[in-house]
C-alpha cells in the first residue's frame, strides 16, 4: 500500500486550538470546498482572522449565519467558546491529559463527539496512536487494502488496528491517501 502513495506524510502541532476545533466543527458534513469557504467567512469575523472564545460569544447570531454557519453548528461554535472561556476545556493541560482524558473533556462539548475529538487528536495535536475506528473511509479502506470480503465494524475495525500500536494514526492516514481522500492541511 505504501509504495503506491506519492505524497508525504506528517502530522502537526498545533497551539490554536479553539481555531483547530472549530475548524473541524465547520466542516463536519460538508464538501471540503464548501466548509472552506465558510470557515474562511468565520475566519473573517475576527482580527487577524484569529477566532477567539471571548470574541465569538457576543458575536449575533445573524452575524455567523450571514457567514453560512448553520444554526445547528452556530450552538456548537458557542459551547466551544463557553467551554474555553469558563475553563472546562484547558488547551494547557493537554499535554499532562491521556487521549482518553482529552476525548472525555472535549466530548461534553456540544457537536464534538467521539470522532472529533479523535480527529483533533491526530491533526491538531499530533498524536501517533489514533485510530478513530467509526470512520467509514477507513473502515473501507480497510476492506479494500486486505481483502475483506465485509465491511468491518467499527469494533472489527479497532481490534484489526490493535496490531499498528503506537503508530496507528500512521496506519490511519496511509488507509485514507489509499482512498485519495483529502486530509486537512
Amino acid at each position: 500500500m505504501i509504495d503506491h502513495l506519492d505524497e508525504e506524510l506528517s502530522l502537526r502541532h498545533s497551539e490554536n486550538y479553539f481555531h483547530d476545533l472549530a475548524e473541524i466543527i465547520i466542516f463536519q458534513q460538508l464538501s471540503g470546498k464548501a466548509a472552506r469557504t465558510i470557515f474562511n467567512r468565520f475566519l473573517a469575523l475576527f482580527p487577524e482572522k484569529k477566532p477567539i472564545p471571548e470574541l465569538l460569544l457576543p458575536l449575533d447570531e445573524n452575524v455567523l449565519s450571514a457567514a453560512g454557519v448553520s444554526r445547528q453548528k452556530r450552538r456548537y461554535l458557542k459551547s466551544l467558546a463557553e467551554n474555553f472561556v469558563d475553563k472546562t476545556i484547558q488547551p494547557e493541560l493537554f499535554n499532562e491529559m491521556s487521549d482518553k482524558e482529552i476525548i472525555d473533556k472535549l466530548t461534553q462539548v456540544k457537536g464534538i463527539g467521539k470522532w472529533t475529538a479523535e480527529i483533533f487528536l491526530m491533526f491538531n495535536l499530533g498524536q501517533e496512536d489514533v485510530f478513530p475506528s467509526d470512520d467509514l473511509g477507513l473502515r473501507k479502506a480497510l476492506q479494500q487494502n486486505f481483502s475483506l470480503l465485509e465491511l468491518p465494524s467499527a469494533k472489527e475495525a479497532a481490534l484489526f488496528a490493535e496490531k499498528w500500536s503506537p503508530y496507528r494514526t500512521i496506519a490511519a492516514l496511509l488507509l485514507w491517501r489509499s482512498l485519495r481522500i483529502e486530509l486537512p492541511d
